[in-house]
């Protein structure tokens, strides 16, 4: 599966990021 490659290829600090960025978001779509 190339996500999966593509998953383990990406640094464990980009997958943090990502799902804060998300997590950022979802907060801001409730919030206001």
């Amino acid at each position: 599966e190339i996500g999966i490659e593509r998953l383990e290829a990406r640094p464990i600090a980009t997958l943090c990021l990502d799902a804060q960025e998300r997590w950022e978001h979802r907060q801001k779509l409730m919030g206001d």
